[in-house]
């Protein structure tokens, strides 16, 4: 019985060991590898055995076929089948971009406007998001193509020719492009990295509907994934809220919104972020550096969230070079009906950048056939930093939001809207949870809330009232339409309060054509005496 049982033992660790290594190297398992084929599909004629996806294996759809497929797609984008990455352009199309005209590759990137880069070439990659994509331009002016340009015509007609890549999409954050280059280093081989760095990178991973149009989905690399933290939401809230009111009434508005506490790093929330993507950036400079390439970090503007993210990068890496592109960038920069920068804007980036690399002895060339600064452009040259600087000046910053912080946060006023982290739809209703940032006002902590207007199929609704991330108890809808509220203490201490609410359960619904995850309305939260 013992030499049985070891031998159904050897066996079974024998399939299992198989069973691995076939995963591994053929990307199949065993028990896919004798499964019939989803849908009863035939062997085609393309050469190969017509697999379209193996039941229970690991082959999934061939990537051909998902790029014919997205290629049908109305939206700009595609499916990486990587999760850290997320997505990427469609392949092989033309595209259109806010006004800006875009040929993508095989890879999902806009392509090099000169073509194939030429064997031998040094090989420079602008990495990032829109504003490293170049959104609203065309394929010729880009960062990528216009720091391409001006080497090229300081290096002189004998050197070896740069080839400069665009290696960015929009709305991708730190995660995104990193996992991107690693996946794709092979193909891309660039000599040279260049990151550009935007508030973005404290987002959580986008995710891409059927038809190729950006969505959030639970990002996989969030500690929280189900909270819902992406670009401009609880804005667009309160914008629908403000309806036609003045520019100066949205302002005043602006002006009450308490502390941006995804970007002022004064909690575990904000911080963990930071702490994520200088980390990403200060290893991808390592890994960089091992293979023979060279990271360079350009932050697009000399802001709060530089400095923040700056100065964490040079603690970890102090090789890396850091190079903010602007100081400030006004509506006389950008898109005409849009935030991003127009092209000559981006054209004054891409000398600077090009003049910087050629006076760091990073490329080789003659640093004066480049302009020092275009015409109009010197007010919005950044200011010279030390490395020390990086520091002191997000020290100086967290102590301004501390000041800025407010003890309420209101849906009805919309007092302290900057100081939520996420989760809360553009209709003003909580998903699947929502996450806050107070002051200490100096009383307990006081949640207001009522349920979602008809939709009584979602009570009774528990919300589970969190504080720093332990539960401070609950609070109870059961009424359709009736407000409820709730008073929890708040454990001692002087520091900001991160405040998470969890209902127990959610429903979907659409709103305004688009599907949404929602659970409550929240009408105020606060610690400020009554």
């Amino acid at each position: 019985m013992r030499r049985l049982l070891l031998f159904a033992l050897v066996t079974v660790v024998t399939v299992l060991v198989a069973e691995g290594a076939l995963s591994l190297l053929a990307g199949r398992s065993l028990a896919g590898a004798g499964a019939g084929r989803v849908g009863g599909a035939q062997p085609s004629d393309r050469g190969d055995d017509g697999d379209v996806g193996d039941v229970g294996g690991g082959g999934g759809v061939r990537d051909d076929e998902r790029s014919r497929a997205a290629a049908n797609n109305p939206g700009l984008y595609r499916v990486h089948p990587d999760p850290l990455v997320g997505y990427v352009l469609r392949a092989d199309a033309e595209l259109l971009v806010h006004d800006g005209r875009i040929r993508s590759d095989a890879l999902g990137l806009r392509v090099r406007p000169d073509g194939p880069a030429a064997e031998g070439a040094l090989r420079v990659a602008v990495l990032g998001d829109s504003v490293a994509f170049g959104f609203g331009l065309d394929d010729d002016a880009t960062l990528a193509h216009g720091i391409e340009r001006e080497l090229n015509a300081a290096r002189g007609p004998g050197a070896v020719p740069v080839a400069a890549r665009t290696v960015a999409m929009p709305g991708w954050n730190h995660r995104n492009a990193v996992h991107f280059l690693r996946d794709h280093f092979d193909q891309l081989e660039p000599d040279l990295v260049l990151y550009v760095p935007v508030a973005n990178d404290l987002f959580d991973t986008d995710s891409v509907y059927e038809t190729g149009h950006r969505r959030w989905a639970p990002d996989p690399a969030a500690r929280d994934p189900w909270l819902r933290v992406y670009q401009g939401g609880t804005w667009r809230f309160a914008k629908k809220l403000l309806g036609d009111l003045s520019p100066e009434a949205i302002d005043r508005s602006r002006r009450l919104s308490g502390a941006p506490a995804l970007v002022a790093d004064l909690s575990p929330e904000s911080s963990s972020r930071y702490d994520a993507a200088a980390a990403s950036l200060a290893e991808l400079g390592a890994w960089l550096q091992a293979r023979g390439s060279t990271l360079v970090v350009l932050p697009y503007t000399d802001v709060p969230f530089a400095w923040h993210l700056l100065a964490r990068v040079h603690a970890a890496n102090p090789s890396i070079p850091l190079w903010p592109l602007f100081g400030a960038v006004g509506p006389a920069f950008t898109l005409p009906t849009d935030a991003h920068p127009h092209a000559g804007t981006i054209a004054a980036a891409a000398r600077r950048v090009a003049r910087a690399l050629l006076e760091a002895g990073l490329v080789a060339g003659d640093p004066t056939a480049v302009p020092a600064d275009d015409p109009g452009y010197g007010p919005t040259r950044p200011p010279v930093r030390a490395a020390a600087d990086w520091a002191r000046l997000a020290a100086e910053q967290r102590g301004t939001d501390t000041e800025r912080l407010v003890g309420t946060v209101s849906f009805e006023s919309l007092v302290g809207l900057s100081q939520v982290y996420g989760g809360v739809n553009d209709d003003g209703t909580v998903g699947a949870r929502a996450l806050f940032l107070l002051a200490r006002g100096g009383g307990p902590l006081r949640l207001r809330a009522r349920p979602v207007p008809g939709r009584p199929d979602l009570l009774p609704l528990t919300i589970a009232v969190e504080v720093d991330g332990a539960v401070v108890g609950e609070l109870r809808l059961t009424a359709a339409g009736g407000a409820a509220a709730g008073t929890y203490a708040l454990p001692p201490g002087d520091q900001p309060i991160e405040v998470r609410l969890v209902p127990d359960h959610w429903g979907a619904a659409e709103v305004r054509g688009v599907s949404q995850v929602l659970s409550f309305v929240p009408i105020e939260l606060s610690t400020d005496p009554p």
